[in-house]
């Protein structure tokens, strides 16, 4: 599973890492996020099919009328006919935008996630009893699974988060810890060396995001518990010794089952509602 035997996984990983994509790259990427993140999952062929039918006959009215009247002219019915065409196509685009649109909802669990980060703030990690840790801890994924759900509009269950962090005194050698309640996954040791979270984290104290993770082939699907990989894209915050990067301490790993799902300025929100829950952890750990 290493990468050191393929130079072009290797070069796929330091160009993700450098983070410096050419012009076609960031248009390729903005298309890819606006088909995985805009358009809706139940679209089907069907649906496209019944929806340009729908379309067509609203738009048919001039061709009806060139072929029942000597009135009206070929180009007219055809002007027409692509006026109305495009006008209704318009009119379903801001039909679909008018129904992602639920600004109380969301303002609601927003401000919700801050009032908590305000709790967390005030609470000396010091004094907090050691049997209580994991309970902190794993709550404190709960609340950023929660948020990161909001903001990438995903539905439960397709958003996993978890802390992993180092195993004794190794630094290769890594345990997830712990999860999120909802997530089913195993907790157990695995080779830092051999995952993309491991990389970011040896790379800088940054927050990186992984829009896909088969964009690195073989080792980007393969899972480091070898487990089944329901994932595709990843959000890595890294958790550093005294914020010093690259002295792995762990780090959180935020996982969605969607590709680009924290494209674009959603992996900063995130980081904007969740980072007093990601200090808390990191001062438990």
């Amino acid at each position: 599973m290493s990468v050191d035997s393929d130079p072009v996984v290797e070069e796929k990983i330091r160009r993700w890492l450098t983070d410096r994509p050419t012009f076609f790259e960031r248009v390729s990427r903005g298309l890819l996020a606006l088909w995985y993140n805009k358009i809706p999952k139940h679209i089907r062929v069907f649906t496209i099919l019944h929806w340009l039918s729908e379309t067509a006959l609203a738009s048919s009215g001039p061709a009806v009328a060139y072929l029942l009247s000597d009135k009206v002219s070929f180009w007219s019915a055809v002007t027409l006919s692509v006026v109305i065409f495009l006008v209704r196509c318009l009119i379903g685009v801001f039909y679909q935008l008018s129904r992602e649109k639920t600004p109380s909802e969301q303002g609601l669990a927003e401000e919700l996630v801050v009032r908590f980060s305000e709790i967390i703030s005030s609470m000396p990690p010091d004094k907090t009893h050691q049997d209580d840790k994991h309970v902190s801890i794993t709550a404190a994924l709960d609340i950023i699974e929660i948020a990161a759900r909001k903001i990438t509009k995903a539905e439960k269950g397709d958003i996993s988060v978890c802390l992993a962090t180092r195993n004794g005194s190794s630094e290769i050698e890594m345990k997830i810890r712990h999860r999120n309640r909802r997530s089913e996954r195993p907790l157990m040791r695995f080779q830092a060396d051999r995952t993309l979270a491991y990389r970011a984290c040896k790379a800088g104290g940054d927050p990186r995001v992984i829009n896909d993770i088969r964009d690195f082939g073989k080792f980007g699907r393969q899972s480091p518990t070898q487990s089944v990989v329901n994932y595709r894209s990843i959000f890595v915050v890294p958790i550093s010794h005294g914020g010093e990067p690259g002295k792995i301490v762990g780090w959180v790993s935020i996982d969605s089952r969607r590709p680009y799902a924290f494209y674009g300025n959603r992996a900063s929100a995130i980081i904007v509602l969740c980072e007093p829950f990601v200090n808390h952890i990191a001062e438990l750990v």
